[in-house]
């Protein structure tokens, strides 16, 4: 599978469809060219939303595949799969998201620039809808706004930062807790890149947001006010209450399972 892509486009005009070619450079197709190109679009959304629109005209130049778009809801995201065959007769895929966006709503609120300043989310939205379309049960997602979706992002990012996690940040002028690399100490249980986000991080991230838009902007679990170490005695606070969804310190049990290994257990006085 050939790396993941994000597009975008602009919603039609009052003067009717807005139509936009993209061109996709194929590596191997520099020494083995394509022959055949298939768009599979993303099915038809719910009304009052505008459809996207993959043009008969596509098509392809050897080592470059076309896709030409128009319509689209604005604030809507679109995954396509693009399927090519070269003249060898070997096939390769790849997934293009393609962010609708008027100018108006074009600037994101999500900053997922690893290691960055003023990075505020683990995950852009893009590689999120990536995620999400993979995954089984994830209407929520799906039916939410783009809007939406990088509100609960950042909500997601925020509560994971109120975590303790082995190894030390790469860099000082790093804003979240990720990357890290390993201490003095060797903490981490694996040595992961200093220069991306870990793959189990993200998708504890994207695991946190959907919780977050199935319980209506709160994580459901509850706040832990005591812990005895030894033989484990968990005490929630007064109005709340454990789950089996939730773990010991609040996390959906579906993003803590990626976390394994990573947090560092709070120390209690």
């Amino acid at each position: 599978m050939s790396d993941p892509v994000v597009i975008q486009k602009a919603p039609d005009g009052p003067n009717g469809p807005l139509k936009k070619d993209y061109t996709f450079t194929w590596e191997d197709a520099a020494t083995d060219p394509i022959t055949v190109s298939v768009w599979t679009p993303p099915p038809p959304v719910i009304p009052p939303l505008v459809d996207i629109v993959v043009e008969d005209d596509t098509g392809i130049d050897s080592d470059k595949t076309i896709l030409r778009l128009s319509g689209g809801g604005d604030g809507q995201n679109y995954l396509f799969l693009n399927e090519v065959t070269f003249t060898s007769g070997q096939t390769d895929w790849r997934y293009v998201t393609l962010e609708c966006r008027s100018p108006a709503s074009a600037i994101s609120a999500l900053d997922a620039t690893v290691g960055g300043a003023l990075s505020n989310s683990y995950i852009s939205l893009g590689d999120a809808d990536l995620y999400f379309a993979a995954r089984r049960n994830s209407d929520d997602w799906a039916d939410a706004t783009a809007e939406e979706k990088e509100q609960v992002l950042l909500m997601a990012t925020n509560q994971l930062e109120e975590y303790d996690y082995v190894g030390v940040v790469v860099d000082d002028v790093q804003v979240l807790k990720w990357p890290r690399m390993l201490n003095d100490n060797g903490d981490l249980i694996r040595t992961y890149p200093v220069d991306e986000i870990p793959v189990v991080v993200q998708r504890a991230c994207c695991e946190v947001a959907l919780s977050l838009l199935s319980s209506s902007g709160s994580v459901a679990a509850g706040a832990v006010d005591s812990v005895r170490v030894g033989s484990l005695s968990v005490t929630y606070a007064t109005g709340t209450a454990a789950t089996d969804t939730s773990d010991y310190s609040g996390l959906p049990i579906s993003a803590a399972r990626f976390l394994k290994g990573l947090r560092l257990q709070a120390v209690l006085a």
